[in-house]
């Protein structure tokens, strides 16, 4: 059975296609248990495409029904196949469970965030030396936008002005990365605005307080993360390829430019937004030292000035984690988005910007995938280790190189509109 799951955080929509026997139900029984876990008490089965339905999928309705009423929520049913709509009748479901029509606000393709896939991945699609890369979902109507926030230079020129602040919330349908803070407050903010990343509902942020120690928001219950940032990118909108890679050998894992350029190719786009999640295998990057809203001189831009502003990798770190990652590449990046972008290796003609959250490790799931499910059991069960900016170090032998990974799924989207916030 192919499941899929369609949000925009008043109601889902969860689409069932193929035989409802007694495994594909206890995947069903999952899925409905983890939305009424991640707070989503309005559900509607989509079972237009239901070619077979068993009683093990019945009675996995029947209890789910149950449940979503004791827990004050609502489980229907729409469109039911005649076949699912027989098995319905025979079990005195129907007339409890059927609705007409799915909420209008959740149909538009431009709501669909979350992908799933089953074991449909294809391969290859993209030529790279050092990693195996595979699709398994293509949504071409599927497209991003994206909102640039503040100055270029916020992170190094040492002090902000007032007007630099907005807050901005991050849906499930969004992701971002910047300067900022989670809160509101422009004064309670300012001596902690730091290293931030938003994605798949959930928003990390590294206070620049002395303690370095992360603190993150994971919205629940429809409730979206509210971010104060200085400085930042800001994508919403669907991603239209779910795409899987892996390092064929332990000792030459997948380089962060190598898929960076995959994305591209695989969107066929000369722009791009994408989210991953990916093992480590050794990350190169930066962190403020200091908040912005607190320094009211200029920062010194020699090297001494710059060691002082910048926490940064030595070497490849983090080994081993779990990491979830943020960010837009391009190959022909406008006015508006250049200064926002650095080559994201030596050579390379991709520049990127990205944000990363540093987890202990969890393996990457390899078959049916959410993205918000999976951020969701990653702050929740996993340790938080940091926030970094992701750069390359290619000062010969004396650099640090470029961040690389193991395998990972990454979450892709063209961006189609560039705008300033």
């Amino acid at each position: 059975m192919n499941i899929s799951t369609t949000a925009d955080g008043a109601a889902t929509v969860v689409n069932l296609a193929g035989r409802l026997d007694g495994e594909a139900a206890l995947q069903v029984a999952d899925t409905l248990e983890r939305l009424l876990r991640e707070g989503r008490r309005s559900v509607v089965l989509d079972m237009s495409d239901v070619s077979y339905l068993s009683s093990p999928g019945t009675q996995a309705l029947q209890q789910a029904h149950q449940d979503y009423a004791s827990a004050r929520g609502e489980l229907r049913v729409m469109s039911p196949s005649p076949v699912a709509a027989a098995a319905l009748t025979r079990a005195d479901l129907l007339p409890k469970l059927l609705v007409q029509s799915a909420p209008a606000d959740v149909s538009s393709p431009s709501s669909q965030l979350s992908e799933h896939t089953r074991d449909d991945w294809r391969s290859p699609t993209a030529v790279a030396p050092r990693g195996v890369f595979e699709v398994s979902s293509r949504e071409p109507w599927a497209q991003l936008s994206c909102e640039v926030h503040g100055r270029a230079d916020a992170g190094v020129r040492g002090w902000i002005e007032s007007t630099d602040y907005g807050t901005f919330e991050f849906p499930e349908n969004s992701f971002g990365l910047g300067i900022g803070a989670l809160g509101e407050g422009k004064t309670e903010a300012g001596p902690r605005l730091g290293e931030i990343v938003a994605a798949g509902g959930a928003v990390a942020h590294l206070p620049t307080l002395g303690t370095q120690v992360p603190d993150f928001d994971v919205g629940l219950g429809g409730r979206a993360p509210k971010t104060l940032l200085v400085s930042g990118l800001i994508c919403r909108g669907g991603f239209s390829v779910l795409q899987r890679f892996s390092s064929p050998s332990e000792t030459e894992p997948v380089p962060l430019s190598e898929i960076a350029g995959a994305t591209l190719d695989d969107t066929g786009q000369e722009t791009a937004g994408l989210v991953m999640v990916a093992e480590a295998a050794g990350l190169v990057g930066a962190w403020l030292r200091h908040s912005p809203g607190t320094i009211l001189s200029r920062v010194r831009l020699d090297v001494q000035g710059v060691r002082d502003w910048l926490g940064t990798t030595p070497q490849p770190t983090h080994q081993g984690t779990t990491v979830l990652v943020a960010g837009v590449v391009s190959r022909r990046p406008d006015q508006i988005l250049a200064p926002r972008l650095r080559p994201v290796a030596a050579g390379s003609d991709v520049f990127g910007h990205f944000h990363a959250v540093v987890f202990t490790y969890r393996p990457v799931p390899q078959r049916t995938v959410v993205l918000r499910a999976l951020v969701t059991r990653l702050y929740a069960q996993q340790r938080v280790r940091g926030v970094l900016h992701l750069l390359g170090d290619d000062r010969g032998a004396a650099g640090s190189g470029q961040s690389t990974f193991r395998r990972g799924l990454c979450w892709v989207g063209p961006i189609t509109r560039v705008t300033t916030a």
